[in-house]
């Protein structure tokens, strides 16, 4: 940016404690970054060239060419890998935002599309929302966000993202997917379909993966003993559309694949009709407390929280009853994705890793370097054809 190549930037910084990182999603595009407070000012500069002063690097970017085509050919020969690629494709129903990365997407890398379209998402910052977490002051900031942010560009567009169409499939899909030479199998069974998004419905979705994960462990590890890893996941998520996702996943010998899945299948049925037994809950509700304390000393956690609500309001509603209620609805089985992972004989259900919403706990004080969270608006939900995205 601003002239400057990788490496003559990292001359500029070094004995600095800065990082800015900008970032295109599906949809919404922003800059992620931390600094130390007498760094603060180069954490604002570096805003500011990211999203006014971008450059080409054709050297670097054959050199990340070279090294992404050896990581994928080592992933390629990654039976968890190739697992992992095929339930993302099957999840997806094969749509192009969806395709596993392999030797022909390289190919169709172009560096000059790339930039048109980085400029294109950083040029207006109109819609753009900053905010800054640490230890910092605002009579201390407010020169820097006059400075570098009421300085940044506005074309007053007026945009919005773009549903492009990826779904889970409809009824009941299996795949089986075949690799490697080690006697090992990999299972996930996922559960997917709609529902109406709120704070506290996407709060049960993750409680309900939690209380499931302590439900599964127990009846396919310690009561079957026929697992030697297990996990289970929730996420509800409100766009491109309101939608959940329940991931289960377990590995075992390919023997005990299809033993261990009807056990899987059996404990679902139980808790979508009983519902979770009260010790379990108080379980969950005990955990995410815990994490909630630890969360309130991290930077990350507040800058994914600040819309939020508080959180007695959030945990004080869980209840026994609720719980069986989110599993009635989200374990229905309006899309159920089946696939096996196997090393040498062994089958696997399709699904994605989920990652948990709760945010992630950490250690230390609310007084840590400044981070920054900056993000477009995720506007309503657009009528069809309106608003332009990213295409």
């Amino acid at each position: 940016m601003d002239g400057l190549d990788a490496t003559a930037l990292r001359k500029l910084l070094a004995g600095k404690t800065v990082d800015v990182t900008p970032w295109i999603g599906d949809l919404q595009e922003g800059l992620r970054g931390s600094a130390r407070p007498e760094n603060l000012e180069t954490l604002f500069q570096l805003i500011y060239l990211y999203m006014t002063e971008p450059r080409k690097d054709a050297e670097a970017y054959q050199v990340y060419l070279q090294r992404l085509k050896t990581n994928l050919e080592n992933r390629a020969s990654s039976p968890q890998s190739v697992f992992y690629d095929t339930v993302g494709d099957l999840l997806s129903q094969h749509h192009p935002r969806g395709r596993p990365w392999g030797p022909e997407r390289v190919r169709e890398m172009d560096l000059d599309a790339s930039l048109r379209v980085y400029r294109d998402r950083f040029k207006d910052a109109g819609d753009f929302h900053f905010f800054f977490v640490g230890s910092f002051t605002l009579p201390g900031i407010e020169p820097l966000v006059r400075r570098y942010l009421g300085s940044l560009p506005t074309q007053g567009r007026v945009e919005s993202w773009k549903d492009v169409g990826i779904r889970p499939p409809k009824g009941i899909v299996q795949k089986e997917v075949r690799k490697g030479l080690e006697p090992q199998s990999r299972v996930e069974l996922v559960y997917s379909g709609t529902t109406p998004w709120s704070l506290e419905n996407s709060m049960r979705a993750d409680a309900l993966g939690r209380v499931m994960d302590i439900d599964m462990r127990e009846a396919v590890r310690e009561k079957a003993g026929g697992s030697y890893d297990v996990g289970v996941e929730g996420q509800l998520d409100r766009y491109p559309v309101e939608e959940y996702l329940l991931t289960i996943g377990f590995g075992c010998a390919p023997q005990n694949v299809e033993q261990m899945t009807s056990l899987a299948v059996g404990e679902v049925a139980r808790l979508r009709e009983q519902g979770p037994n009260a010790a379990d809950v108080a379980k969950v509700k005990e955990m995410l407390k815990r994490e909630h304390e630890q969360n309130l000393r991290e930077n990350e956690y507040w800058l994914g929280s600040l819309q939020m609500l508080s959180f007695n309001q959030r945990v004080g509603s869980p209840r026994r009853a609720g719980f069986r209620q989110e599993a009635r609805r989200d374990l229905r089985g309006e899309s159920q994705g089946g696939g096996r992972g196997a090393s040498q004989a062994g089958h696997l259900p399709a699904g994605r890793p989920v990652p948990r919403g709760v945010g992630r706990a950490g250690r230390g004080g609310i007084k840590q370097p400044p981070r920054l969270g900056g993000v477009r608006d995720a506007p309503p939900a657009p009528q069809p054809e309106a608003g332009e995205g990213m295409q």
